[in-house]
């Protein structure tokens, strides 16, 4: 999957045509604006590593899900600890985020368990846009950065079903 993401032009759609078991996460690009249509089918990863991420987007990631059923899925297979952090698509400064479909789950005997992970101290994801138009989203969207943070990121929810939000440094969460 990572080498058709990497091969995938601007605005190009990257479509899964069979479950997918990844080997190691997937990084999107700083340059990179993709669509990852996920279909009916389940792109999973399973790792005993604390911290890790199944998909690092750097750049501009669009998930659909154009025919239904399609999933992404990051089960944690490590250690217990209820500092351990697991995410199955972590945002960097820069990117944007879009949510049109599919389920987005993260799973295992962890303390943090999210779906959706945005971190930073400081304001370096001032640029950060995480928009939610539809799917659902099986573990927590996180905002995280502490006290420091002057600006938070942009989240957009516009449909979909959510787990929870998780925030250490929204003034407001709407609910």
């Amino acid at each position: 999957l990572q080498a058709a993401i990497d091969a995938a032009k601007a605005d190009e759609t990257v479509t899964v045509l069979c479950d997918v078991a990844l080997s190691e996460g997937i990084v999107i690009a700083a340059d990179d604006k993709i669509t990852l249509d996920v279909g009916t089918y389940t792109v999973s990863y399973n790792s005993d590593v604390p911290a890790e991420d199944m998909i690092t987007n750097k750049g501009t990631l669009t998930i659909n899900d154009s025919v239904g059923g399609g999933k992404i899925t990051y089960t944690y297979t490590g250690a217990v600890g209820s500092n351990v952090t697991v995410s199955t698509i972590s945002t960097n400064p820069g990117s944007t985020l879009t949510v049109n479909g599919g389920k987005l789950t993260a799973t295992g005997e962890t303390g943090y368990k999210l779906a959706v992970y945005s971190y930073s101290y400081g304001d370096s994801l001032a640029n950060v846009a995480i928009n939610v138009s539809g799917g659902e989203i099986d573990g927590d969207i996180a905002l995280t950065g502490g006290k420091n943070k002057t600006d938070a990121e942009k989240v957009t929810i516009t449909g979909g079903t959510i787990t929870d939000i998780y925030s250490y440094a929204a003034d407001d969460v709407a609910e």
